[in-house]
């Protein structure tokens, strides 16, 4: 599963959303980060997959010390 995720210089979560529901038959909705944000579609962690969408907050923080930014579990 993807997610798009906001988050801040040190890896943590602002906002994420499910990037598919940005769309449908009656238009589309964008989103633009502002000054000292990141935003990035990213990889949910597998062993994350089964958890409730409204409890990844507390479980993820993005990883910014490698090339590219991802996901991983706190």
């Amino acid at each position: 599963m993807k997610l798009a995720v906001t988050y801040n210089k040190t890896g943590n979560l602002l906002m994420f959303f499910d990037p598919t529901k940005m769309h449908d038959a009656n238009g589309s909705i964008t989103y633009t980060p502002v000054n000292g944000e990141m935003h990035a579609v990213m990889d949910l962690p597998k062993e994350l997959e089964s958890k409730p969408f409204t409890e990844l907050h507390n479980l993820l923080r993005v990883n910014v010390g490698g090339a590219m930014p991802k996901l991983e579990a706190k």
